[in-house]
């Protein structure tokens, strides 16, 4: 169990964590980075050490590996952070950094959360660094024999990452006497040493040799190119033999000498040529150019190598002279390591032998201890190995809280028995403990203790393997040793609090099922299962022996705790703000059985995430709910998601709907191309046809065609067990291609593209084609379609055969050739290459003079041969004489891509290395006869597997549902399993094979397999029949009849009529909930088993030699003027009830429209399911289509295009003319008549203009023809071109004087809102303050609070400023008790509160400030939960004791200051806990005893909780003499600080404890001053600053002051005493206020409204935003006239002039001849390019663009793409940026005119 010291540890971690997170940047304590343990190169493998001059982290944080990500690096590494002391940081890499890259990093806020606050020094916060470049470290020169038996110079090119020889290849030239000299490959697999042979090399000896390599040279490893190459030497003499250099190296745990020669050695024994002194014994191993000498080296001891000069080359001449060297072997570090890492269990009946590796380490202590059963799970928690991250070395561990020790004993290493280049530690030793258990080996050095390694060690031949299901699991257990069932094995499930709770014995079958775990083991969470049979015990924990189903087709839908299923839908998923979504859900059982009378509740969820609407209700008989959204118009956009719950909130259903401002498409586009397939070299012809939605074809319209290439995955139907996935095209690129023009008469266009040559042999490819039509009103409508190219005939594949193989034993490997459509060659060349890669682990020295492990792959061609395929039967045959890996390539005739398939050769006594672990687990295939089955068929089903042995097979889903035991024979078995009910609508085939431990023929001790299989059921689907007339014209009735199959009543039908052209944006497939209630479902059943956890049984033998929230705020950030420019056709019939016949009908009213409406039809009764659509064709005789845009700017000019179409069979004389109402003025002629042909139509054009003003205005064309008027009616709305405009001010006037205000702007009338607010209270002088906080749009904890605080004072005072307003929270009551509600919901498990609704970390100024509200609001009469403020109260005291301190910085005499002092948030928890009446004496005299740590106002804070106490020698000795003249430095984030409002905090602190005091009149005078002169105020100053002037003003109020009010010289109202407010009668006036009697009156006025003439004041505050035009390839764009349907990349760059600003919004106005292509409806092709800066959330509209980001003072972009849509001369808005939480952050810039023709 977990101990009461690391719970606590735990929870310290959590709660600093959480603590730590503000939203806003701290400005605290600095530091700096005094050492780094690197420059600028690292190496690839390193940890990265900070050391700090001043201790940073807290103490919760010192020594444990954390996830947090406190250093971000670009690119990003995974890695884990540790601090190792208060000032020592250290960051470890999980992989390694990346070969040749440049890296950029700096602290995050995560750093500074663990910080303390601490603000790192600008040169230390960032830096950069990078892994050493891709670079050509040597090259070995050397003559050897070639294929044909000639003299050949070769070269090996040694880099120092691997490269691609096909890239190096194209930039390679090699000169001899400055001609180029021919070469050829002899590597072809990627490396660090690139072999090249020079051909007809044999005449080249000493001439001048230069290797060139241009820049451009990658390494497969990272995206680095290099620069020029340039190496220049001599080709060396073949003529004299000789050695060029001799190394010492350790390989694989021993040294050796490696002997570099310029030529390859010519005789076959080398040994006799070679001595060395001292003598010892040592072997030759042979290599391209030169030889290993491998012996008994010991490091550190000199030894002389001599080479006699006897030994021949390649070309029989001698060395002529003896070579000498000394060599010396240099330290190591020792290591110690398991040879198997993953192993736990050690079969009871083996050998009992366990490798371990030991690298330069004499002498061992070798320790058993004992778990004991009762101990075994909390020693697997405390030691990490129930962990992702697992390092049993890293813990350390008090074994006597868990077992005993039962051995220990020194031994020399070299005294312990060897294999496979392992030392063996043998676990046959005497256990006396009569306890059961398993054990824990400990190898550590004698000499450096802390060099170690431990493992765990379960002694059993009990295996074991589990299927745990929802409610089972199912246990079978048998021999490790021969497979045999194990029966009456004791197996006892064991919960995660480490109770035995439910014992069975397997029965002959060797097992036990525990069933109805709900039931039998209520509460408990089982997680381990302890076997046990006579003396022998086993565990197995299902964290440690999981099997991955990753890899297997598992997924679907899952069930919940309930058992229950959910279908959720409505009429559409797209809607624009302001509609209404309607919805219906079906609540079904396990068995599909109606759910009556259920509780549910349904949520509707922003895109931030946040509760938008929430209801409770209960099911219908039928198991259904219906109810309907309303969407305001002011909703922000984005992806909306419906959640359905039940009560008590399990999550059933999501179902996910876009509102989004969006025009309904008026065309469908078909596409096709003349073929689906093509070479290369070929050309596609593209044809696609434009329609009208209500017919006729789209003449004459613009469109854009793109076609892009990419890889596509080779894998035919008939042959899933070959690979043809095809190598060697790295370098492969595609270029995209982009063609436009306009569609025919007929709606037609046709476009043509061609397969370019290069692509020949490059497998099959996907080519993607985008076509974009322009509808008549200019917008676009997008599909995609897709081919394949066919870049070579013959596709070669190899099967997917054992990967593990025994040496010397013959090794077939099928292979096959098809074609493109998978149908197999009877004949076909290739061409086959075999690849030995030998293993070589190398010491490599390091920067710091430390020695490192390397393991590099060689490549070693050992077959290169043309052969044929012929048919499905031919096969490879190969006979591997060595052990290791082998790959196998195989090339398409006069291709140089190929297929691959890799293997190993595997046999103890024949490895020549063991540079690799052998993965244990092994892959069965399963083939079923059928795709579908029906209940009560019989399948069959085909096993492959691995190897023979025991196959245990089970059917299962949630549960396991039937089990079988097969044997295999020849690796293949067979079952016929009876399809049951029970496996409807699927089930799953798991298939675990075993073998005996004697079995070592090949590594795998296990083999899973899993098949999905498909059950049907046709009696639960009702067939729906929708009748509805093909066909109708506009404005008329139309009557849809929907009919059943069962013919019974009360079917519930809903019938949803919508208009295609909405529901093809987002590809809106009809609701069907039978398809969704019999729906694939996932696999819940997880599999255990502990087989590939098996120690491998290795014998001894001798040694050998081897070789990785915004929603309120929307509603000022949208079109103020209500836009009814779209019309959505969309109809919902709600529940309707079949009669006896099973049928329904439903009537609609078609509107005025034209285009195509789908009916959708939904059944559902009982089990039974149903759905049915059709189609309604909606077009009058003569269709009016007007093009208008979305909105206006005041004086935009617009032409107005519009589009008459004859839909009858005859031609029509047609008079149009155009009408205008409203802020539209006519710009020409408004009458014009055409002949239109039959079934054509024609273009029309009128041109229009907004007026100087604000408002709405409508279009209305009539077209007239025989007899008939036709009508289309557009209301246009005509909005500002620049967003909301704000202005207010403040006074005051003495008696006998008269103040005049000015009350005229510019605004529009109807937009104008405001008010004149009179009183004696020199309050009111701040009541934009307090408007400010009662309206504040967006609520963390400490907005929250501040925005009701003031109103427990102000009720009255509120009441008056919120008279008018909108919203229903202006009643200070109301809004009182919302907050204490709110605040509830955001108390965490701490007791603290989040600083976000919903978030998961604490605030601890926010919860303090928010436990004085409630303390107060309690006081004041308000229902205050207890049990919140006892939770709140706890964790406050609980933080006091932490003592925190923080670096503040100060202004005096305007120099700016830091110092260390303590926390404010303590002074402030000690006086609001002291206000309940509990007093932390001690904390509270550490304090007093530090004045030092107190600013001025703690020291007031800690003076009044004195006071409070009773102790008034106190509180006079710490209460200062005055506030002073230091000015805090103001802070965004932690505890708020600033001049003001630690002023304002101190004056209330003083009126609640000390209202007499003599310095409140000089805090109350001077806070008023300073707010007075600060042009800004934050919440925090506004807040506490109204509270403490109200309650002084309160205190001190005596006035009687009377006035009169006049606005244009005319009396409005009378002051007399009480707040006088004004509001329509002063409005956009002058106003005089004259004051009479005695005393003062403050005034304070405010406007808000939209401009008339869309005049602003450009200018920049401390934010920074601009905007850029790009084109699609990101060009710029300098001009301001556009084309229609131009697409325009619009680029926003915003920055700050320092620090970082929270909650930022940038509002981009449009002009109205653009419109946004919105990403979330659609993708525009090749954007690919503009990545810029994610805002935390983008929100499209009609008329504008809004991101919410935080703004930093490294610019950001962002990215978003428009259409020239509607031609004309448009008004074009600012971009604007602003802090939505401090107006003195802003930026407003670029207005302008555009032009779109």
């Amino acid at each position: 169990m977990m101990t009461i010291q690391k719970l606590f540890k735990t929870l310290l971690v959590l709660f600093g964590a959480l603590w730590l997170t503000a939203c806003s940047t701290l400005n605290s304590n600095q530091a700096r980075v005094t050492y780094r343990n690197f420059d600028e190169e690292i190496d690839l493998k390193q940890n990265l050490t900070f050391m700090f001059d001043r201790e940073v982290a807290e103490p919760v944080y010192i020594g444990d590996w954390l996830d947090d990500e406190l250093i971000k690096f670009e690119p990003a590494v995974v890695g884990k952070f540790r601090w190792k002391s208060g000032k020592e940081l250290e960051f470890s890499p999980e992989q390694g950094f990346m070969p040749s890259t440049d890296y950029k990093a700096e602290f995050t806020e995560a750093f500074f959360k663990q910080a303390a606050g601490t603000k790192i020094e600008k040169e230390s916060s960032r830096f950069a660094f990078h892994t050493p470049y891709l670079t050509l470290q040597n090259t070995d020169i050397f003559w050897t024999m070639g294929q044909q038996g000639e003299p050949e110079v070769r070269m090996n090119l040694n880099f120092n990452y691997k490269v691609s020889p096909q890239e190096l290849d194209k930039l390679l030239k090699v000169k001899t006497s400055d001609k180029e000299a021919p070469y050829k490959l002899n590597t072809t697999a990627d490396g660090q040493t690139i072999q090249i042979a020079l051909v007809g090399s044999g005449k080249m000896e000493k001439q001048p040799l230069k290797v060139e390599i241009a820049k451009g040279l990658g390494t497969t490893e990272s995206a680095y190119k290099a620069d020029d190459i340039l190496f220049e030497s001599e080709v060396p003499s073949r003529e004299k033999f000789k050695v060029l250099r001799a190394e010492s190296e350790y390989h694989q745990g021993q040294y050796i000498v490696h002997i570099h020669t310029n030529q390859g050695v010519g005789v076959e024994e080398v040994k006799p040529f070679v001595k060395v002194v001292p003598k010892l014994p040592f072997e030759i191993e042979k290599l391209d150019y030169g030889f290993l000498v491998k012996g008994n080296f010991e490091m550190g001891k000199e030894y002389k190598l001599v080479v006699d000069k006897g030994l021949k080359g390649v070309f029989q001449d001698k060395l002529g002279t003896d070579f000498t060297q000394d060599v010396m072997f240099g330290n190591v570090d020792p290591s110690i390591g398991f040879g198997d890492s993953k192993a736990i269990y050690l079969n009871k009946k083996g050998v009992r032998q366990v490798g371990v590796k030991i690298v330069n380490v004499k002498e061992i202590e070798v320790a058993v201890h004992k778990i004991y059963k009762n101990n075994l799970l909390a020693y697997l928690r405390d030691n990490g190995h129930l962990g992702s991250y697992y390092d049993e070395n890293y813990y350390y561990t008090d074994f006597g809280k868990y077992g005993d020790e039962i051995f220990n004993e020194t031994i020399e290493t070299k005294a312990l028995k060897e294999a496979e280049g392992q030392y063996l530690i043998d676990l046959n030793i005497p256990d006396s403990k009569p306890f059961e258990g398993v054990y824990v080996l400990t190898v550590r050095s004698t000499d450096q203790r802390y060099l170690k390694a431990r493992k765990l060690v379960a002694v059993s031949d009990i295996g074991l393997i589990a299927k745990r299901g929802g409610n089972s699991i199912t246990v079978f257990a048998n021999s490790v040793m021969t497979t045999e069932p194990l029966a009456d094995v004791e197996v006892t499930l064991v919960s995660t609090n480490n109770q035995e709770v439910y014992t069975l014995k397997t029965n002959a079958s060797g097992v036990a099922q525990f069933k109805d775990l709900k039931s039998t083991v209520p509460g408990f969470d089982v997680n381990m299962l302890l076997a046990k049979k006579g003396n022998d015990f086993n565990y197995m924990h299902f964290r440690q022996t999981e099997v991955e189903k990753y890899r297997y087709e598992v997924g679907g839908m899952r069930s919940n705790v309930t058992g229950l299923m959910a279908y959720l839908y409505g009429d559409r998923n797209l809607y624009r703000p302001g509609e209404t979504i309607h919805l219906k859900t079906v609540v079904r059982d396990s068995q599909w059985k109606a759910v009556q009378d259920l509780p549910i509740k349904l949520k509707v969820l922003m895109p931030d995430g946040n509760e938008f609407v929430s209801e409770k209700a209960e099911l219908n008989k039928q198991g259904t709910y219906e109810t309907d959204v309303k969407l305001p118009a002011s909703t922000i956009t984005g992806t909306y998601s419906v959640e359905l719950h039940t009560a008590n909130d399990v999550l059933l259903s999501s179902y996910k709907v876009s509102v989004e401002e969006f025009m309904p498409d008026r065309i469908k586009v078909n596409v096709n191309t003349d073929k689906e397939s093509l070479k290369t070299e070929e050309a596609l012809v593209l044809k696609a046809q434009a329609l009208n939605l209500f017919g006729p074809p789209a003449a004459g319209r613009n469109y854009e065609v793109e076609m892009q290439l990419s890889k596509q995955y080779f894998s035919p139907k008939d042959l899933r067990e070959y690979d043809f996935s095809l190598k060697g095209m790295d370098n492969l690129r595609f270029e995209k291609e982009y063609r436009e023009g306009q569609t025919d008469n007929e709606g037609n266009l046709e476009e043509q593209f061609a397969i370019a040559k290069n692509f020949k042999n490059k497998g099959l490819l996907e080519g993607k084609i985008y076509t974009t039509v322009f509808d008549e009103t200019g917008r676009p409508v997008n599909r995609i379609t897709r081919f394949e190219v066919v870049t070579q005939d013959v596709f070669v594949g190899i099967k997917n055969t054992d990967r593990y193989i025994k040496a010397r034993s013959q090794m077939q490997v099928p292979l096959v050739a098809v074609n493109h459509t998978g149908k197999v060659y009877k004949s076909a060349k290739a061409r086959l290459k075999l690849i030995k890669y030998d293993w070589q682990s190398v010491l490599e020295r390091n920067n710091y003079g430390r020695y490192r492990y390397v393991s590099n792959k060689k490549e070693r061609v050992i077959a290169d041969k043309q052969i044929s395929l012929n048919g499905s039967g031919s096969s490879y045959s190969f006979v591997p004489q060595e052990s290791g890996e082998y790959e196998l390539r195989v090339y398409a005739e006069g291709s140089d891509t190929y297929v691959s398939r890799e293997f190993y050769a595997y046999g103890w006594g024949s490895t020549t290395n063991s540079s690799f672990e052998v993965d244990k687990e092994g892959r069965i295939s399963m083939e079923l006869d059928k795709e579908n089955y029906e209940i009560g068929e019989t399948a069959n089903v085909l096993f492959k597997a691995p190897f023979s042995g025991k196959l245990l097979v089970t059917v299962e889903r949630e549960e396991v549902l039937d089990h079988f035991v097969i044997d295999t024979e020849k690796k293949s078995a067979t079952l016929q399993l009876p399809i049951k009910e029970s496996y409807l609508p699927n089930a799953y085939i798991s298939a675990t094979l075993i073998k005996p431990l004697t079995d070592d023929a090949i590594p795998l001790t296990v083999a899973h397999g899993i098949e999905p299989i498909n059950v049907k059921n046709s009696e639960k689907q009702i067939q729906l029949t929708v009748e509805a007339p093909e066909k109708s014209r506009s404005r008329k009735q139309q009557e849809i009849t929907i009919k059943s199959s069962l013919e019974e009543s009360d079917i519930e039908v809903t019938v949803a009529v919508v208009d295609e052209g909405v529901l093809q944006i987002k590809n809106y497939q009809s609701p069907d909930p039978f398809s969704y209630f019999f729906q694939k479902r996932a696999l819940e059943v997880n599999s255990y088993d502990l087989y590939p956890k098996l120690f491998p049984e290795l014998k001894p033998q001798a040694a050998r030699f081897g070789a990785g929230a915004f929603a309120d705020e929307m509603g000022k950030r949208v079109n103020p003027l209500s836009n009814k420019r779209v019309k959505l056709v969309s109809f919902w019939s709600g529940t309707l009830k079949t009669d006896s016949d099973g049928e329904v009908t439903y009537k609609i009213d078609v509107p005025e429209f034209s285009g195509s409406l789908r009916v959708m039809a939904v059944a559902v009764k009982g089990d039974a399911f149903g759905a049915g659509s059709a189609h309604i064709t909606v077009a009058d005789p003569l269709v009016v289509s007007t093009a208008l845009p979305r909105f206006m700017s005041p004086s935009d000019k617009v032409k107005m295009p519009v589009t008459l179409t004859n839909t009858t069979d005859k031609a029509m004389k047609v008079d149009a003319s155009f009408e205008l109402e409203g802020a539209l003025k006519n710009e020409g002629d408004s009458k014009e008549s055409v002949t239109i042909p039959a079934n054509s139509e024609k273009l029309i054009n009128f041109e229009l203009s907004a007026a100087k003003a604000i408002g709405t205005g409508k279009v209305k064309v009539i077209a007239k023809t025989n007899g008939e008027n036709f009508i289309s009616e557009t209301d246009l709305t005509v909005r500002p071109s620049t967003s909301l405009l704000k202005a207010s001010g403040a006074g005051v006037v003495d008696a006998g004087k008269t103040a005049k205000v000015d009350l005229k702007r510019d605004y529009l009338d109807t937009s104008i809102k405001g008010k004149l607010l009179v009183s004696k209270s020199p309050v009111v002088q701040f009541a934009d303050n307090l408007d400010y906080l009662l309206r504040y749009p967006y609520g963390c904890v400490e907005q929250t609070v501040s925005a009701v605080f003031p109103q427990l004072y102000f009720a009255d005072l509120s009441n008056v400023l919120g008279q008018g307003s909108e919203s229903t929270k202006a009643n200070a009551d109301y809004n009182i008790k919302e907050a204490i509600n709110k605040l509830k919901t955001m108390q965490l498990y701490s007791g603290g509160l989040s600083y976000w609704q919903g978030g998961s970390y604490e605030s601890w100024w926010g919860s303090v400030y928010a436990a004085h509200f409630l303390q107060e609001a309690s006081k004041a009469g308000y229902h205050v939960d207890k049990k919140l403020l006892d939770k709140l109260y706890a964790y406050l005291k609980g933080r006091l004791k932490q003592k925190r301190t923080h670096k503040y910085y100060y202004y005096v005499s305007g120099s700016r200051y830091e110092r260390e002092v303590a926390s404010r948030e303590v002074f402030y928890s000690m006086y609001v806990l002291a206000n309940m009446g509990y007093h932390d004496l001690a904390t509270m005299n550490y304090y007093k005893a530090k004045p030092e740590l107190l600013t001025t106002d703690s020291k007031y804070l800690l003076a009044s909780t004195y006071l409070l106490s009773g102790d008034m020698k106190s509180y006079r000795t710490v209460l200062p003499a005055a506030f002073g003249k230091e000015k805090t430095e103001k802070e965004f984030g932690g505890s708020f600080a600033s001049f003001i409002r630690d002023r304002a905090l101190v004056l209330n602190v003083m009126l609640e404890a000390d209202p007499n005091n003599a310095q409140i009149g000089s805090l109350a005078r001077e806070l008023t001053q300073e707010m007075k002169n600060s042009k800004y105020l934050s919440t925090q100053e506004s807040a506490f600053g109204m509270l403490a002037l109200g309650k002084f003003t309160r205190k001190n109020e005596s006035s009687n002051v009377t006035g009169v009010v006049s606005a244009d010289g005319k009396k409005v109202d009378s002051f007399n005493g009480n707040d006088l407010v004004a509001k329509e009668g002063v409005l956009g006036k002058q106003v005089e206020i004259k004051a009479e009697g005695a005393g003062k009156l403050y005034y304070f006025w405010e406007m808000e409204g939209l401009s008339t003439t869309g005049e602003f004041k450009e200018g920049d505050s401390q934010l920074k935003v601009r905007r850029s035009f790009l084109d699609r390839n990101g060009n710029q764009i300098s001009a301001d006239a556009f084309n229609q349907n131009d697409l325009i990349v619009v680029k926003i760059t915003l920055e700050t002039d320092g620090r970082n600003v929270e909650n930022v919004v940038v509002t981009d106005m449009l002009p109205a001849g653009f419109e946004v292509e919105n990403p979330r409806i659609s993708q525009v092709p090749g954007m690919e390019w503009a990545k810029g800066s994610a805002p935390e959330h983008s929100d499209f509209r009609d008329d504008r663009v809004n991101f919410f980001t935080t703004a930093t003072s490294k610019p950001k972009d962002y990215y978003y793409v428009v259409r020239a849509v509607s031609k004309g001369e448009f008004r074009m808005g600012p971009v604007s940026a602003d802090a939505m939480y401090n107006g003195e952050y802003h930026s407003y810039h670029g207005a302008g005119k555009v032009t779109v023709q």
